[in-house]
């Protein structure tokens, strides 16, 4: 990081687990630069007297009375107080200079962005975002992105939403490689930017788990202004348990990410007929994508 962007940041976090932030404040501990502090969120009744410790910055807990994700990620983003925030889930693993390129490519731009990163799944060793495959894949993939989802076609949908609001994310070597930046029209839920930016999220419509949610709020940041660049150079990954759900499970939680679209689909006015033809095909890339990685 330059002298120029050696500034204080703020992460914030919203959580309902005790062991995934003593994790998570490990992985923060070994950045390139640290926070100046870290905001934790629990709901109420998850509420304890564990105490987390970090010698390298403060560490603050606060409770929320509400069951919700995104609200317990706003009242973390009001309690920071650096200018520059960083939100993150509680299980994410950050590579040591990824927050540096984050907040490079922030201060090259103006105060109304945010910046994200590049996902990549440890799990096959390579980017979670991927768009060039075997011939066979290559087919039923454009296939379905471009006459199903209505995506861009290619590469092209790179950092798109398609017109039934499937989001895609980026591979950065389908990229030119002294490009730092890459506008885009969404981002994840790992995200920098400054405080009052930040701010600008919408309370997730329903109870439980927040589908869909980073889709939502980057279209409602989109609406007020503000624009989404990833960093190309910043990578960081996800740290899943592998559970065992029954089928009853997957399939609720099915039900709940079909709610999820179909509440973005309405924000963006898109076809419903469309979405009725888009469901049976989502349902058979689902049972796909745990067959093969090349349906992800």
């Amino acid at each position: 990081m330059t002298n120029k962007s050696k500034i204080s940041f703020s992460i914030a976090i919203a959580t309902l687990s005790h062991s995934n932030i003593d994790k998570t404040i490990k992985n923060l501990e070994k950045l390139k630069t640290r926070p100046k502090e870290v905001i934790v969120c629990f709901p109420t009744r998850n509420k304890n007297n564990y105490k987390f410790k970090s010698n390298f910055f403060k560490i603050k807990i606060i409770y929320i009375n509400k069951f919700s994700q995104t609200e317990q990620r706003i009242k973390a983003i009001k309690n920071c107080t650096s200018k520059i925030v960083l939100q993150m889930d509680d299980d994410l693993i950050l590579e040591k200079e990824c927050v540096d390129e984050m907040i490079k490519c922030l201060i090259n731009k103006n105060k109304k962005n945010v910046i994200g990163a590049v996902l990549f799944d440890k799990n096959i060793n390579d980017f979670f975002y991927r768009y060039k495959y075997k011939f066979f894949y290559q087919i039923l993939r454009d296939f379905y992105n471009h006459y199903i989802c209505l995506a861009k076609p290619g590469i092209k949908k790179m950092g798109t939403l398609s017109k039934l609001g499937l989001n895609y994310g980026i591979d950065p070597r389908l990229l030119p490689k002294n490009l730092n930046c890459f506008d885009c029209e969404w981002l994840n839920s790992f995200i920098v930017g400054y405080k009052k930016s930040m701010l600008c999220q919408l309370k997730y419509p329903y109870k439980g788990k927040a589908y869909g949610e980073d889709v939502i709020n980057s279209i409602y940041r989109k609406k007020n202004g503000i624009k989404h660049s990833v960093a190309l150079r910043a990578k960081f990954s996800i740290n899943k348990d592998k559970q065992r759900n029954n089928l009853i499970l997957k399939f609720l939680n099915f039900i709940r990410i079909l709610r999820s679209k179909y509440y973005i689909l309405k924000i963006l006015n898109g076809s419903k007929i469309r979405f009725l033809i888009f469901i049976p095909f989502f349902f058979l890339r689902t049972l796909l994508c745990r067959i093969s990685n090349n349906f992800k």
